[in-house]
C-alpha cells in the first residue's frame, strides 16, 4: 500500500519543478488494478513568463527523468523507467 498523501507531496515537488522553469502543470494520480500508483503531469508547452513555446529533445527527457528519479529516491520510491526502454514496449 501507498501512503497517497506522501505521493501527492512527491507530485506537488515535481511539479514546482516545471513551474520555476515558467510552464503551468496539474497532475492526477491514480492506482491501477494491480495496485501500482501513477502519477500524471499535463505540462502547458507556452511558457507564462516568455510566450515561448517548449520544445523536448532527447537530452531534454533524460535531464527530466533524472530529476524527477532524484525526487522519486528522496522518498524511497521506485524510480521510472528510462525512455529507451520504455519505447520498446
Amino acid at each position: 500500500n501507498y501512503d497517497l498523501s506522501l505521493v501527492d507531496t512527491i507530485a506537488i515537488e515535481i511539479s514546482r519543478l516545471f513551474y520555476i522553469s515558467g510552464h503551468q502543470v496539474v497532475y492526477a494520480i491514480h492506482c491501477t488494478p494491480n495496485k501500482r500508483v501513477h502519477i500524471h503531469f499535463v505540462v502547458n508547452t507556452i511558457n507564462y513568463i516568455t510566450g515561448r513555446k517548449l520544445h523536448q529533445f532527447m537530452a531534454d527527457t533524460k535531464k527530466r527523468e533524472t530529476v524527477i528519479n532524484e525526487c522519486m529516491r528522496k522518498y524511497q520510491y521506485i524510480v521510472i523507467r528510462k525512455v529507451r526502454e520504455v519505447n520498446k514496449i
